[in-house]
């Protein structure tokens, strides 16, 4: 599948924090305190479709973070570029176009259903961020493509 540096980030974020439950306050001897409880009715085909997902989006971030990092060293650092807004603009015009290339990524597509979102309260941010790995679900981008293509 080909998917954006971009859409890599927001996927990597969902997966890294979105799967692990939810956070409950409960309380003991008298002390309250959170801990998380998890998704018990994900399915295991999607759990681990998830934690290829993972796997296989991380490598990708890896490289963005260390690259984006280079690039900021390159520029004398965040502070230097703080005194310099036309170096700042060009290091976020660089950013920018990083985040758009597409990468062909390996990729295990996830049913809508395997999630069980009726039981699972899963965060809308979470969701929002695999949904360029979801099957059956046209986000805003994939629909002006189609409807591009229909003209």
């Amino acid at each position: 599948m080909k998917l954006t540096v971009e859409q890599m980030l927001g996927i990597h974020a969902a997966l890294s924090t979105g799967f692990n439950g939810t956070e409950t306050v409960v309380e003991e001897n008298g002390k309250q305190r959170v801990v998380t409880q998890p998704f018990n009715s994900i399915s295991g085909k999607a759990r681990m479709a998830l934690a290829c997902n993972q796997a296989a989006v991380e490598v990708f971030v890896k490289s963005y973070n260390t690259t984006r990092n280079e690039m900021l060293a390159a520029k004398g650092g965040a502070a230097k570029m703080n005194e310099n807004q036309k170096v700042m603009e060009k290091f976020m015009k660089e950013i920018e176009e990083l985040s758009l290339i597409e990468h062909d990524v390996s990729i295990v597509e996830i049913e809508e259903a395997d999630l069980m979102l009726d039981e699972n309260p899963i965060e809308i941010t979470v969701l929002a961020g695999i949904m360029p790995i979801m099957t059956g679900i046209n986000t805003p981008k994939e629909k002006s493509k189609e409807k591009s293509k229909e003209k």
